[in-house]
């Protein structure tokens, strides 16, 4: 981040004192100013490491009624090295809308039908690695597949991957645009790797107490007046595509979502986002309680959705992400809110003309010309750690070593004594029967507990 950093301060001062200069174009001014220019970046030996892994992946279209299709993608592969940071690994592929009918045909299916396309990463080991599969990887990674036609809008996600050696991780783009159902010329492919920052390691013990964490999500709506609904009966579909993070998202049509205002005895026009709680689940026997805090984590709650035929999306609702430390005491825990439903989507305007283009009209974004809403709700835990919980206070462990014996009974019989004072911590501990005092009453009280009498 430094050298980004740095980089970006030479780039602004060289900009500002070339563009002083009349007559001369940029490079030209900066050459003949004693503006230095920066080295060339290095790549670090982190990004190096995981660079030098091998890598595939597979392009898996997956429909609305949960089945898929392997596509057999030709894609055009280039290592692009970046001007100021690092190197990507660039795969694209522009399939035509009859080649891309015929993949849907062979799977008995139509655009339609499509829910999402899929990019399924996995490292492994190359001739030049040899790590264990304890080792975790972490890269940044964009997946966009879209479809193609005069307005050109593109679906795409950018998401960490957070994942060990040898297991697949999911790059789950947002589903195709329904709208364009009849207008698309062609899909578009573009599955990137980019190693700027990227790191390969083992986790902490504390890491992986936190792994063992699961959160129960619970779903509000809320209105412009900030009333609060709660979705009783959201369906969150879970996907730990990255091993380190947690992804619900819950699904509603148009008509869902307005009965559910309605029966709350508002109106639908009202809505303005969604508001997302996690309540954390853990085993019994993982060593985390309700004092335990988790720190480094991210919670988000995001938001999108899926016009009606004949709209297109121009500017849209997103997710706001908060980032911190979870005491477990407290839960649940508020995961955000997303962004206000509000912005503007564009209208096609058919034209009664022949060979004449059709025409746009920008128009407010309300909630009638939405066909369904996704709600998302996300709990990043890349470098999550659980601290260990405060024990509860035990009379009679006043070495504080979780068990009550003879040692105990020497250092409280030392303190009668006056031999070697208590210190006001192991004093809580020594004072057995409450009386305010530590004396020969409390021994007596400890030997009967080591005894197994008391």
């Amino acid at each position: 981040m430094k050298r980004i950093a740095s980089f970006a301060a030479a780039l602004l001062m060289a900009a500002s004192v070339c563009a002083a200069l009349p007559n001369m174009n940029y490079t030209t001014a900066c050459a003949e100013s004693d503006i230095a220019v920066p080295d060339e970046w290095e790549e670090s030996e982190e990004e190096a490491k995981v660079r030098a892994l091998d890598h595939t992946f597979d392009t898996v279209m997956v429909f609305k009624d949960g089945t898929e299709k392997k596509l057999d993608i030709d894609y055009e592969h280039t290592l692009k090295k970046n001007e100021h940071s690092s190197y990507t690994d660039v795969y694209e592929k522009s399939v035509s809308r009859a080649d891309f009918e015929k993949m849907l045909a062979d799977a008995g299916k139509t655009y339609l039908d499509v829910d999402r396309i899929e990019y399924r990463l996995k490292f492994t080991n190359s001739a030049e690695t040899n790590y264990s599969d304890d080792y975790m990887i972490v890269a940044f990674v964009t997946g966009m597949a879209y479809a193609r036609n005069p307005v050109n809008y593109a679906d795409k996600t950018a998401e960490t991957v957070l994942q060990h050696i040898n297991t697949a991780f999911v790059c789950d783009p947002s589903p195709l645009s329904e709208s364009y159902a009849d207008t698309y010329e062609s899909i578009e492919f573009n599955f990137r790797i980019n190693y700027s920052g990227a790191e390969i390691y083992i986790p902490t013990e504390a890491h992986k107490r936190a792994m063992l964490t699961t959160f129960e999500p619970t779903l509000f709506i809320k209105l412009k007046d900030e009333t609060l609904i709660p979705v009783n009966d959201a369906e969150f579909t879970e996907n730990t595509g990255s091993l380190e993070s947690c992804y619900y998202t819950a699904k509603f049509t148009q008509d869902e979502l307005k009965k559910i205002i309605t029966d709350a005895g508002k109106d639908p026009a009202d809505f303005s986002r969604f508001v997302g709680f996690v309540d954390p689940k853990y085993p019994a026997d993982s060593g985390i309680t309700s004092k335990s805090v988790m720190t480094n984590v991210t919670l988000s709650t995001g938001m999108y959705f899926t016009l009606k035929p004949g709209y297109y999306q121009n500017a849209f609702s997103a997710s706001s992400t908060m980032r911190g430390s979870l005491d477990f005491s407290k839960a649940p825990f508020k995961a955000g809110e997303s962004n206000e439903f509000r912005g503007t989507v564009r209208r096609t305007v058919k034209s009664e003309e022949e060979g004449k283009a059709d025409s746009f009209v920008d128009e407010e974004l309300t909630f009638d010309k939405v066909e369904s809403f996704t709600a998302s709700i996300h709990i990043g835990m890349h470098g999550a750690e659980i601290a260990d919980a405060e024990p509860a206070v035990k009379k009679g462990d006043i070495n504080g070593d979780n068990t009550v014996n003879v040692s105990d009974i020497a250092l409280i019989a030392a303190q009668v004594k006056g031999i070697k004072p208590l210190n006001a911590e192991q004093k809580k501990y020594a004072d057995l029967n409450g009386d305010g005092r530590i004396d020969v009453s409390d021994i007596i009280i400890l030997a009967k507990i080591v005894k197994g009498q008391k």
